[in-house]
């Protein structure tokens, strides 16, 4: 963390969003992504702002229509799945997704 006059600034290169958050408790067949995501007060500073709810949105809508394609609730989509289509999407999910995706 940095301080520029009365400005704070953090250098952030990408971090990680458990699957389990685009998914709602007790609501079978539906994703959430930008600021409907279930996260912590911290996570939430980073959650919120533009990129990372476009990027979130994205991530829903692929999952959503994966899951729809075969037949089962989003909830019960393999990460591994996700995480190739996102990737063949030209999505940025980080070194350890990319590991997980092959």
């Amino acid at each position: 963390m940095t301080r520029a006059s009365s400005t704070l600034s953090f250098s952030l290169t990408w971090f990680e969003i458990p699957w389990g958050v685009f998914t709602p408790n007790h609501v079978e067949g539906m994703t959430v992504g930008g600021r409907g995501l279930s996260v912590t007060h911290d996570a939430d500073l980073w959650s919120r702002a533009q990129y990372c709810c476009l990027v979130t949105g994205q991530v829903a809508g692929t999952a959503a229509a994966l899951a729809a394609a075969q037949g089962i609730s989003p909830a019960a989509l393999g990460v591994a799945t996700l995480q190739r289509a996102l990737l063949a999407s030209s999505v940025d999910i980080g070194e350890a997704g990319a590991r997980w995706a092959c």
